[in-house]
C-alpha cells in the first residue's frame, strides 16, 4: 500500500501550525518580530524537545522542521513548512531570519524522502487487560464455528472443546491462535485461507468487547 503523501503532509502542517500559534501567543520574542512587521522570520523547532518528559531519551535527528512566520492581525502562524539539515538547537524553537537554501528540503520531498528510509513501520499498543470476561463469538467457517474466551480455564491456552469449538484462556496474538488451531487440526488438512480470514474477523470481533485499559 503506497502512503498518503498528501495526508501525511497536511497532518504535519496542522500540527506545526498549533505549535506556531501557540509560541506566538506565550513568547513576546516571536510576536515582535513578527506581528506589524515585513521581515522574513523563521523559526526552527525542535521536535526531540517539544512535549518530551524529561525521563525520556531521545536520539536527535539531524533535520528539524523550518516555518516560516507570517502574521494576521496579531495572531502568528506558519506560511511555509520545509525541513532544514544541520541547524544547531538546544531549546524548543529558535528564529532566523535567512536559512541557507542549500540545507533546505521542501516538505513534500521530505516526507518522501523519510518514508523511504523508514521502510514499512509496525505500531504496537502496549496495556494492560483487565476485568476480561468470558466472550463467545460465532465463527462462519467450515472447521470452526465458534471461539470463546474463558478466563477460568485451566491447562493449555487453547482447546477445542466441543466440535468445531475452541476455547481460549488468555488473549493470544491472532497469528499464534491460528496455528495452535491449524495444528490441532492437521489431521483433517489443516485450515484453508478462508477460515483463516473468517477466524481472524471473528477474533477481532471478540476482542472489541474485551474490557481493556
Amino acid at each position: 500500500m503506497k502512503p498518503n503523501f498528501a495526508k501525511i503532509e497536511e497532518r504535519i502542517q496542522t500540527s506545526v501550525g498549533a505549535v506556531v500559534n501557540n509560541i506566538g501567543e506565550i513568547d513576546d520574542a516571536v510576536a515582535s518580530a513578527v506581528v506589524g512587521r515585513k521581515t522574513i522570520v523563521h523559526l526552527v523547532i525542535n521536535g526531540s524537545f517539544l512535549y518530551r518528559d524529561k525521563s525520556v531519551r531521545t536520539t536527535q535527528s539531524q533535520r528539524r522542521l523550518l516555518a516560516r512566520l507570517t502574521a494576521t492581525g496579531k495572531r502568528v502562524r506558519s506560511e511555509n513548512i520545509s525541513i532544514i539539515d544541520s541547524e544547531t538547537i538546544k531549546t524548543h524553537y529558535k528564529m532566523i531570519f535567512l536559512p541557507d537554501a542549500a540545507r533546505l528540503t521542501a516538505l513534500t520531498a521530505g516526507v518522501a524522502q523519510e518514508l523511504a528510509i523508514s521502510g514499512d513501520l509496525l505500531f504496537i499498543l502496549l496495556g494492560t487487560v483487565k476485568g476480561m470476561r468470558p466472550q463467545t463469538q460465532e465463527v462462519d467457517g467450515k472447521k470452526v464455528k465458534q471461539l470463546r474466551l474463558v478466563p477460568s480455564l485451566t491447562g493449555v491456552d487453547v482447546q477445542r472443546t466441543a466440535e468445531g469449538v475452541y476455547s481460549m484462556r488468555r488473549v493470544l496474538p491472532i497469528e499464534e491462535l491460528l496455528e495452535l488451531i491449524d495444528g490441532d487440526l492437521k489431521g483433517q488438512g489443516g485450515i484453508s485461507p478462508e477460515d483463516r480470514r473468517v477466524i481472524g474477523a471473528a477474533y477481532d470481533a471478540m476482542l472489541d468487547e474485551v474490557t481493556t485499559k
